[in-house]
């Protein structure tokens, strides 16, 4: 309960000893306060006063009590020995002969529950009373006449004399280094220091507090701040160390945001559209580089010049992983011009690589998972220009007319008579090219072609030692422009 009101106090020394009359009483002021440092302002509070002789707990030879209301400002004012007498007199007599203590409690709400503030000694004050005893002659110094005790100060340069008495000469003092100005004070002589030697540094205002706070600023103005910061041509605040901005918005988490005016204020961070996973981040839907109409899930494009995308490590291996859920659908890139597609290259609806104009149907060159490579049309090189360097057909027919490896086009093969054989070829037509070995191995043997038409072409194998036709095993390849 002690702890609840604070209270300031001072005493204000109203007595005059040069008075003819010195006034029964002297003045006290108490601000009164609460815990958190508010004054109680317009409020009915209660004093106790106890005057204590030789101690602050020796005997109690006078008590009174005040009913007052604080200002606007908590003030309270006395004057004590004019209050409600509790027991004791207040008078001129017993103030020189002994100690004397002021004892203060307080009942902040007006009644007499009092809480005490305090005890301390009276060192001035109430002794006027005493002084009192020269006006009615009663200290014996051989004359009734109180008059010829009375003395005049007086000073002359750097000496203090007293009438009647002596002359003391007071230390010179010394000139200040700040001068006065129309808004203040003012000093030009250098580096100032506050508890540190300021030539040890180059701020030309260098305030130390060591273990307490070095400076303190408290403004309640709207209009000015209270540290103004200006550098033209460079940096104007260098704080080295932690930054505390304490306005009410802090908080864990927070980062710190400004308004349009640049008034700094701590914010909660938004959410953004990116959601973190432990050590990862992700997003559900479409992400635009370069363009704020994303289409696809990731989306590159710059309208002022070349883009690329790059994926490269420095210490490992490095690659582009490209999966599908299952052997129908696709896994691969998509070439356009204009927007128009190009050509498809990957996974496109099988297990095999293609590279096609059309997806799924192959429309270009395919890689089987044997190695195999197979071709939708033409091949051409460019040293042939257009002309197809894929065989039309082609296979291996016995010497009985059997056939071996061919291609699916190749149909009937049969043998006319001796050396002569008939192969017939589907959708042949009559621009071609055929190209006949005759089985290695056989000497003296060659095989050519005899006659074509737009469903097939004749044989002939041929022993050029005996100049007549022999059955005899050949190749053959068709070539169509």
């Amino acid at each position: 309960m002690k702890n609840f009101f604070t209270t300031l106090f001072f005493i204000l020394l109203c007595i005059n000893s040069l008075y003819p009359q010195v006034p029964g009483a002297f003045s006290y002021q108490a601000v009164v306060r609460n815990l958190t440092g508010d004054v109680l302002s317009n409020q009915d509070v209660t004093f106790r006063i106890s005057i204590l002789q030789d101690s602050e707990s020796g005997t109690v030879v006078y008590v009174e009590t005040h009913s007052v209301t604080t200002n606007d400002f908590g003030l309270a004012n006395l004057k004590i020995g004019t209050g409600t007498v509790v027991d004791g007199t207040f008078g001129n007599e017993g103030w020189g002969t002994a100690l004397h203590f002021l004892k203060v409690e307080i009942d902040p709400d007006g009644g007499t529950s009092f809480i005490e503030m305090g005890t301390t000694q009276l060192l001035a004050v109430p002794y006027a009373f005493h002084a009192q005893t020269v006006e009615n002659d009663q200290i014996d110094d051989a004359d009734a006449d109180a008059a010829n005790e009375l003395q005049t100060l007086s000073v002359s340069g750097n000496n203090l004399s007293i009438s009647d008495g002596n002359t003391v000469a007071l230390p010179a003092g010394s000139t200040s280094p700040w001068t006065n100005s129309t808004a203040g004070i003012k000093y030009f002589g250098g580096k100032v220091g506050i508890n540190h030697d300021p030539a040890d540094d180059s701020g030309a205002l260098q305030v130390w507090g060591e273990d307490g706070m070095s400076l303190e600023i408290v403004n309640n103005s709207v209009t000015f701040p209270n540290i103004y910061a200006q550098n033209n041509s460079g940096t104007a605040a260098y704080i080295d160390g932690k930054l505390v901005i304490d306005d009410g918005t802090q908080g864990a988490g927070k980062v710190l945001t400004s308004d349009s005016g640049g008034k700094a204020s701590w914010a909660t961070p938004g959410t953004g559209l990116w959601t973190q996973n432990g050590s990862e981040i992700y997003f559900n839907g479409n992400v635009g580089i370069g363009t704020t109409d994303p289409i696809v899930k990731l989306d590159v494009s710059d309208d002022s010049g070349e883009t690329y995308s790059r994926i490269q490590s420095t210490a490992s291996d490095a690659g582009l992983f490209i999966e599908r859920s299952g052997g129908a659908n696709m896994a691969g890139l998509i070439f356009k011009t204009g927007g128009a597609n190009g050509f498809y290259t990957g996974l496109l609806g099988s297990y095999s690589y293609k590279i096609s104009t059309q997806n799924p149907t192959l429309n270009g060159l395919e890689v089987e998972i044997d190695g195999d490579v197979v071709l939708s049309d033409e091949l051409h090189s460019t040293a042939t220009g257009n002309s197809n360097m894929m065989p039309f057909a082609y296979g291996y027919i016995s010497s009985a007319a059997s056939k071996t490896g061919c291609t699916s086009n190749v149909g009937t093969v049969s043998k006319m008579s001796t050396g002569q054989y008939k192969v017939e070829i589907a959708d042949l037509g009559s621009d071609y090219t055929v190209v006949v070995t005759i089985n290695h191995g056989l000497a003296y043997s060659n095989a050519v072609v005899m006659g074509r038409n737009s469903a097939y072409f004749t044989v002939a194998t041929w022993d050029t030692k005996s100049d007549g036709y022999v059955d005899a095993g050949f190749s053959f390849i068709v070539y169509k422009p």
